[in-house]
């Protein structure tokens, strides 16, 4: 079972992994007219305001929380 969770981990840590690049390259490929002019703030961190991308960065946290969680409380054998 400790195995069969280990395994989920990793892989859900790489579709999380593939999907921000997937993202990231969706995100540059399409260009689009801007209506209006953007704000300083905006124009320094245009990355921070995409809401995709804090979704990314808060399922990256708690998988990787949980991840030490399982290894932290997870009694394993000397030989695995």
């Amino acid at each position: 079972m400790d195995r069969a969770i280990l395994a989920l981990s990793v892989i859900a840590v790489l579709v999380l992994v593939a999907g921000a690049f997937g993202s990231a390259r969706v995100g540059q490929a399409m260009s689009f007219k801007k209506s209006s002019e953007t704000g300083e703030q905006t124009k320094r961190h245009p990355i921070l305001k995409n809401p995709i991308v804090w979704v990314y960065i808060v399922a990256a946290a708690i998988v990787l929380f949980y991840i030490g969680y399982l290894f932290t409380t997870t009694n394993l054998p000397a030989d695995y």
